[in-house]
């Protein structure tokens, strides 16, 4: 690949004012046409639109001189010749190529022109943000989940990573033409949301001066005495603490999420698959197609190998493994998505050697 023209270049010459990708970009789209183009003139004739090792030779180098005088009898010098006096004599040629010229033995070399690309960048700014819009994803629905991190404490930096990529990612596919849908998933079922619970139950027994154990296990931060605090001066008991938690918790998500300026468009709760009975339904499907088996009061997945999965532990209670297996069958028979696209999950599958 050729270096960028010197109008695109600092005053060293070395770093370049466009980065190497949209330079990338456009060598792409200008190969297209070129090779639309030429295969106008010379139909049924097969060749190739190639970039020079060396940018002193040219931005696009054309082998047809060969194909053509295999074709016709005669030789590449003479067809390549040819091919130059065509290309000088198209207007659109001459508007974007500086140098046409034919380099023996049978190559026709090409340089864009300086006012050309300046002439691209002007359209790039006067088209503004619908420059890069495209239909290839036209009519194609995409479910497009991230972040998703339990409702158990405030987001981490990993979290504003995977906000950013997600929300990038879900930008470049609308520009592309996809109909996406932003989802956050609440993980709002399960041990660590009992631990939330209980976290917050015992501080706001210590703040009525009672004397509790406070275990390592459960969450140490100070936002859950925070939390405690809250509760007790609405006098929130004891039996609503899970819910109200959970609400507490996904605002915070929702708020920490718009400061960044990422919105999703549906706040999808793990809970919502319990209440449904989409998760009893998907086990009871996996048990009829023969890929469960039971062991030390368990019920486990068959998969591939020795390896196999706990679905629902010995206390009866669905693991997390199922719950995502429940809600991502929810996507896939959603009649909204045709793809449901996953960013930056924890991979749940626990399993151990038979």
């Amino acid at each position: 690949m050729r270096s960028l023209p010197p109008f695109l270049s600092n005053s060293n010459g070395h770093r370049p004012f466009l980065n190497t990708r949209f330079w990338v970009s456009i060598h792409k789209v200008i190969k297209r046409w070129l090779k639309q183009k030429i295969a106008g003139y010379y139909l049924e004739s097969d060749f190739d639109v190639l970039v020079p090792p060396d940018g002193k030779m040219g931005d696009y180098s054309v082998n047809l001189a060969f194909v053509l005088a295999k074709k016709n009898g005669t030789s590449p010098v003479e067809e390549g010749q040819k091919m130059v006096e065509k290309f000088k004599a198209d207007r659109e040629f001459s508007d974007r190529f500086g140098s046409m010229d034919f380099v023996s033995p049978g190559f026709v070399n090409l340089k864009l022109s300086d006012d050309f690309l300046r002439d691209s960048i002007k359209d790039v700014f006067a088209m503004g943000s619908e420059f890069g819009d495209s239909d290839m994803g036209k009519g194609v629905k995409i479910n497009l989940e991230f972040v998703s991190a339990n409702p158990t404490g405030p987001l981490t930096v990993g979290n504003a990573r995977a906000a950013s990529f997600g929300d990038t990612l879900g930008n470049v596919l609308k520009k592309a033409g996809y109909e996406v849908g932003k989802e956050y998933y609440i993980n709002d079922v399960g041990v660590q949301i009992k631990k939330l619970s209980e976290s917050i139950r015992l501080r706001m027994k210590e703040l009525k001066r009672e004397k509790v154990e406070f275990g390592e296990d459960l969450y140490q931060g100070a936002y859950i005495k925070d939390i405690a605090k809250d509760f007790s001066g609405k006098e929130i008991p004891e039996e609503k603490i899970m819910a109200e938690a959970i609400s507490v918790m996904t605002e915070k998500a929702k708020s920490t999420m718009a400061a960044m300026g990422v919105s999703f468009d549906e706040w999808f709760s793990e809970s919502h698959l319990h209440e449904s009975g989409e998760v009893k339904a998907a086990f009871d499907e996996l048990v009829s197609r023969g890929h469960i088996f039971e062991e030390d009061g368990a019920k486990w997945l068959k998969m591939d190998g020795d390896q196999k999965a706990v679905l629902v532990k010995s206390d009866g209670s669905f693991t997390y493994l199922m719950n995502d297996i429940a809600y991502t069958k929810n996507k896939f028979e959603s009649s909204r998505f045709r793809f449901p696209v996953l960013v930056h999950r924890e991979v749940r599958v626990p399993y151990k050697k038979k």
